[in-house]
């Protein structure tokens, strides 16, 4: 079962701080304010989950949400103006807090904060609900040797330290477990730097944080690191087990595509 999202914009908010209603376009294109700002663009709209009693009850409806669109494109204080069911009210504003715009522009280019309604509208469809997905985030990773760690021979247990005598491990695949959502509304460039054991299969373990630019950044770096799926480190053609720092850097989201 699967639900729409469409979104209208109905208000602007000038240079001046004032409100200027506007109708929906019927045609889904949205129409630019009295003051000539440029409407934000969606970049990222995840769908809501579709509420179980309302599913297993086979009921439908919908949700007009308004919401502050900010200078960074990012959605701030989304409230109910209406349901038509009290039951989608939870998880339209769930939903919508995920959300990812291009910000509202002036003529001259400058983004700014505009005031939006969403019309977030639950339909049943037969086929499976599919729910939102992590945001379309750019994040860029190095490898690192772990602080305080010296030399080139393996540890007791046989863990390299990362050194110039080995082939650096890979990164395969990028296991996006939360990191880009905590990092979506801070500067780009912040990041985490995570010591990590991969192991000759590329598996990694024992992740630990060395230091992240915000603590709500370090849960979710772990997670990500931890799943990524790498190519081990190599010596003299071996794969060999190494103890490496993961840096990775949140570089923002991919403009929006006109």
């Amino acid at each position: 079962m699967r639900q729409r999202v469409w979104l209208f914009v109905l208000m602007f908010v000038s240079s001046a701080g004032c409100v200027y209603p506007q109708q929906a376009d019927p045609t889904n294109q949205v129409k630019e304010s009295p003051r000539k700002v440029h409407a934000p663009i969606p970049v990222f709209t995840p769908d809501a989950e579709f509420p179980a009693e309302a599913r297993n009850s086979g009921k439908e409806g919908l949700c007009d949400v308004s919401l502050m669109v900010d200078a960074k494109g990012m959605p701030q204080n989304p409230r109910i103006i209406r349901c038509t069911n009290p039951i989608f009210a939870d998880n339209s504003l769930i939903a919508i807090q995920k959300y990812i715009f291009k910000p509202a522009q002036t003529p001259d280019g400058n983004p700014v904060p505009v005031m939006i309604t969403v019309e977030v509208n639950f339909r049943l469809h037969g086929a499976a609900l599919l729910k939102g997905q992590e945001p379309p985030v750019s994040i860029a990773y190095e490898f690192l040797s772990p602080p305080g760690m010296k030399g080139q021979e393996p540890d007791g247990n046989g863990v390299y330290p990362l050194s110039k005598q080995l082939e650096s491990p890979k990164m395969i695949e990028f296991a996006n477990k939360g990191f880009g959502d905590a990092a979506l509304s801070l500067p780009e460039g912040v990041g985490c730097r995570i010591v990590v054991t991969i192991d000759a299969k590329g598996k990694a373990s024992d992740a630990q944080v060395s230091e992240c630019d915000k603590a709500r950044l370090a849960k979710p770096a772990i997670e990500s690191v931890l799943h990524s799926r790498y190519k081990p480190a190599m010596l003299q053609g071996k794969a060999v087990n190494i103890r490496v720092t993961v840096h990775l850097t949140y570089k923002g989201f991919p403009p929006a595509k006109n």
